[in-house]
C-alpha cells in the first residue's frame, strides 16, 4: 500500500512540472539598417537582463526589462570584417564578445564592453 501512495505521489508532482510552458517573447530587434535579422547568441544574465546577437554579426541586443523592449546596437566598426563566434554577458553593461578571422592568418579576438555600448 506505500508504495502504491508513492508513486501516486510521484505521479502528481510530475504532472505538476508538465504543466510548464514556453512563452513567446518578440525581440522586436531591428537592424540599424532597419531590417529584421535573425538571432546567432543568446546570453542570459538573469530574468531581467538578457543579450542577444544577430545573425550577420554586426549588432547586438539587450533587454532590461525581461524582453518587453529592446535596445539594438552596431559593434565597433573594426570588428565589421570578422566573423562572429560566441556572446557572454555578466551584467547589463559587461559583455564579451568573441569573433575570428579566417583570411590569410586564423585568429580569435576578445571584445569587452564595460558600457553596453559600442
Amino acid at each position: 500500500m506505500k508504495k502504491f501512495f508513492t508513486i501516486l505521489a510521484a505521479c502528481m508532482l510530475m504532472s505538476l512540472s508538465m504543466k510548464a510552458q514556453w512563452i513567446q517573447t518578440l525581440t522586436g530587434q531591428k537592424s540599424i539598417s532597419g531590417q529584421s535579422d535573425l538571432i546567432n547568441a543568446i546570453s542570459v544574465v538573469n530574468d531581467n537582463v538578457i543579450w542577444i546577437q544577430d545573425q550577420s554579426g554586426n549588432e547586438f541586443s539587450i533587454t532590461l526589462d525581461g524582453g518587453k523592449t529592446w535596445t539594438t546596437k552596431g559593434f565597433p566598426v573594426l570588428t565589421q570584417n570578422l566573423e562572429f563566434a560566441d556572446l557572454t554577458a555578466v551584467t547589463d553593461k559587461v559583455a564579451y564578445a568573441v569573433l575570428s578571422q579566417s583570411s590569410g592568418t586564423f585568429m580569435h579576438r576578445i571584445y569587452k564592453t564595460t558600457d553596453g555600448q559600442k
